[in-house]
């Protein structure tokens, strides 16, 4: 069964992030997988790209870099801070995807866009939660990144760490106070509650639950949380809802949240 995120739960990495299949993802999710990444991104011969993906702070420190664009770039000895990879990454998305804290700081002081797009609409901060790196989440919101910025699947940083089970950036997305934890998924309605029940995350769908998320919000197709969490056979979110009285009212108004057979 997919899931309203354009993945499936075979999908959803249960520690680590392995970067090969995290690449992937960052393509488009359902996207054939991409070459390794080191012939996929070191392939470029910027040297901002190469020093960000390898957690080289000296180097990026230290070469000139420019934050606007020019007719006249062509003749620049400068690289844009913003210079991008084949698929449409930026320096600070690659050393936020390492989790090189001193690589995105600098890169920040340097102008470097805190909401940028690759060709998938994934921003840094998107990035940040989908690989679990919470410093670099941080660093992301500090410097004024867009909480709420959906990708082009529709997904935002908060939706993406409910579903990846990347509890710790919930926990740094839900103390910003421009957090809407109510933000539907663009193409299936779905809230971030939606996604920590499909995928089993009853310690952040306890999260939710506290900082006040809407038990009984349904999706496009009619679904709560509690629907998904029973569909997918996982007991502990099951039980959580049940508790917070989840799914109580179903589409047509009568009693809902009964355990499927």
């Amino acid at each position: 069964m997919h899931s309203g995120f354009g993945l499936t739960h075979a999908d959803t990495p249960e520690s680590a992030v392995n970067t090969y299949n995290l690449l992937s993802i960052l393509s488009g999710y359902s996207s054939p997988p991409l070459p390794p990444m080191a012939s996929y991104l070191f392939g470029s011969d910027n040297a901002l790209i190469a020093a960000a993906l390898a957690g080289d702070v000296n180097t990026i420190i230290f070469t000139p870099t420019r934050s606007s664009f020019s007719a006249l770039d062509v003749f620049s000895t400068q690289s844009h801070v913003d210079v991008r990879t084949p698929d449409g990454s930026t320096p600070l998305m690659c050393s936020v995807l390492f989790s090189h804290t001193a690589c995105v700081r600098a890169l920040l002081d340097k102008g470097a866009s805190v909401n940028a797009v690759n060709k998938d609409g994934n921003t840094p901060l998107i990035v940040a939660a989908l690989a679990g790196h919470k410093n670099e989440l941080t660093l992301l919101l500090e410097h004024g990144a867009n909480v709420n910025q959906l990708n082009y699947m529709g997904s935002s940083a908060m939706m993406t760490a409910c579903f990846f089970g990347q509890k710790e950036c919930v926990e740094v997305l839900l103390a910003h106070a421009a957090t809407d934890i109510e933000l539907r998924q663009a193409k299936t309605g779905d809230v971030a509650l939606h996604a920590a029940a499909y995928t089993g995350r009853h310690e952040i769908v306890d999260l939710l639950l506290k900082k006040g998320a809407k038990k009984d919000a349904k999706s496009l197709l009619g679904l709560s949380a509690l629907d998904l969490a029973q569909i997918k056979g996982h007991q502990n979110c099951v039980v959580l809802l049940q508790q917070q009285g989840g799914g109580v009212v179903d589409a047509e108004g009568g009693a809902g949240g009964k355990e499927k057979k």
